[in-house]
């Protein structure tokens, strides 16, 4: 029988790689390749990345989630931080309480959208939905 030979090799960029020699056997079957052979400094190595990987990841879906609006009332524009996923209503009040609107009724207000290339006033939504419509 055969022995597996390996070769492992690390460069100083980013991509760090295995190269895999097998060897066949007598009867024609590759031969397994063995874990333990791999250096466990290489594999915890291997492992912190792929951790950090996940976190950058969570740090991307989180950050693609929250959207910043602006909101115009008169001479006034507010920027408020919502996410997508916000229903308009708890939108809508936080934009209330940011303009000081505590004395109109709830009822009374609207979310509009407003084109400022063409200052045309465009759909309203609806409190039911979600911020991302917006």
């Amino acid at each position: 029988m055969v022995s597996l030979n390996y070769h492992l090799e690390k460069s100083n960029s980013e991509t760090p790689y295995i190269l895999l020699y097998k060897l066949l056997t007598l009867n024609n079957l590759i031969s397994c390749f063995d874990k333990s052979m791999i250096d466990q400094s290489l594999v915890d190595s291997i492992e912190e990345e792929n951790k950090l990987i996940l976190i950058e990841e969570e740090k991307a879906r989180e950050k693609a989630q929250n959207l910043i609006l602006r909101f115009h009332l008169n001479d006034q524009i507010k920027y408020i931080h919502a996410k997508k996923l916000d229903i308009l209503s708890d939108t809508k009040k936080t934009v209330m309480k940011e303009f000081g609107l505590s004395e109109i009724k709830e009822q009374n207000v609207r979310i509009r959208a407003f084109n400022i290339s063409i200052t045309q006033m465009l759909e309203s939504y609806f409190e039911e939905s979600k911020v991302s419509k917006i």
